[in-house]
């Protein structure tokens, strides 16, 4: 089954059964299980990394979304990846100093783009 086809489907599961856990943490393995062993084969698809740490966030392995989200920044620091990896930080670790730094990266990279302004403008810095 094509990777695509395969994340529609757990979108698709996902919102027809919201309250089951269980459901979601099993269909969320086998996705992450799968984008592992596409990303042996390609290990430079952003896309495919950036998703593998998305949906490990949402199973709360953060050492694999660690290590994806600093894969994505090594391969291809752009908005979107930096604008994940503070994000990671800034939920998993309040980590702010550090977000703060990766968002301002991302201000440098595109000033126009909203994402990182906003994640900056809603980092409270202790």
């Amino acid at each position: 089954m094509k990777l695509e086809t395969y994340i529609k489907k757990f979108k698709k599961r996902v919102r027809k059964y919201p309250d089951d856990w269980y459901m979601y943490r099993k269909i969320a393995k086998r996705l992450v299980y799968k984008l592992k062993k596409k990303i042996k084969r390609n290990p430079k698809d952003i896309s495919l990394i950036n998703w593998c740490g998305i949906i490990a966030l949402e199973l709360n392995d953060s050492d694999l979304a660690l290590e994806m989200f600093q894969r994505t920044v090594a391969v291809s620091p752009n908005v979107q990846t930096l604008n994940n990896f503070a994000y990671f930080y800034q939920i998993e670790y309040d980590d702010y100093q550090k977000a703060a730094e990766l968002l301002e990266r991302a201000i440098k990279m595109n000033p126009n783009s909203e994402f990182p302004l906003d994640g900056l403008v809603n980092i409270n810095i202790p």
